[in-house]
């Protein structure tokens, strides 16, 4: 109803820093893990204290209903995958678990992923820059977590994207181009200090200085190199795939 839907709002702070709803059915779906204030508190007195709405439903059955409120809009929505809808439909509102359970459920269900235009079989080569879906599989690390890489899609405003799912909680997350670098880094260091250290005692002055010596750059044969322009103009900290040159190819050749 009219004054379900105020309410909802209302909880979610809209008008309040919220930028309100969003035009994709999976970000409507990340406000019940966004953290608010208390939303039965709302115009007693100033709250500081924040949770997500899933926690507030934890306590008390009026953030509760709010929450099986938030579900219910998310199915109305037209551009939700139908295993979407089904998943979140049949959740029991009355059990924040349940809820919880399919919030889960939808961010690394095969079919709900396919039908949300994802790519979630891993393919024989690399593809792009990167890797496409041939990184599907691959372990990352990210906030301090080990987590893998379940999808992949190219959206035509942020690229290459690739959707993950922590080990320990099975919670989804997206990662972009430098992202997932980072996390493959960061997890390599972590599971193969050996390795790790075995590259980094490699010598590499001989290779530099000398055109004739082979041409070793550990790391390189495991994807595309990203590199930061330090040209007057460009933006600081972005990094762009590059490539790296043969020290002959310094010097004219013939």
């Amino acid at each position: 109803s009219a004054n379900q839907l105020k309410e909802l709002e209302a909880a979610l702070g809209f008008g309040f820093g919220a930028e309100g709803w969003r035009d994709d059915w999976t970000g409507n779906l990340a406000y019940a893990e966004d953290d608010i204030v208390n939303p039965i508190s709302k115009g007693k007195k100033k709250q500081s204290f924040r949770q997500s709405l899933v926690a507030w439903a934890d306590n008390n059955d009026q953030s509760k209903r709010i929450l099986g409120n938030l579900m219910r809009y998310i199915c109305s929505m037209d551009k939700i995958p139908p295993e979407a809808r089904r998943i979140i439909a049949s959740a029991d509102l009355s059990s924040v678990e349940s809820i919880e359970t399919a919030i889960r459920r939808v961010g690394f269900d095969p079919l709900v992923l396919e039908q949300d235009g994802w790519v979630t079989v891993k393919s024989d080569e690399r593809e792009g820059a990167i890797g496409g879906p041939f990184l599907i599989g691959d372990y990352v690390r990210w906030k301090n977590s080990d987590a893998v890489v379940i999808a992949f899609v190219h959206d035509q405003d942020l690229g290459d994207l690739w959707k993950a799912c922590w080990i320990e909680d099975l919670r989804t997350f997206d990662l972009e181009a430098e992202e997932l670098v980072e996390g493959r880094r960061k997890w390599e260091r972590r599971n193969n200090p050996t390795k790790t250290k075995a590259n980094a005692a490699e010598p590499t002055k001989q290779s530099r200085a000398n055109g004739s010596s082979d041409f070793r750059v550990p790391g390189v044969q495991e994807g595309i190199v990203l590199a930061a322009s330090m040209s007057p103009g460009a933006r600081p900290g972005v990094f762009w795939p590059a490539r790296v040159m043969h020290s002959s190819e310094t010097k004219p050749i013939g």
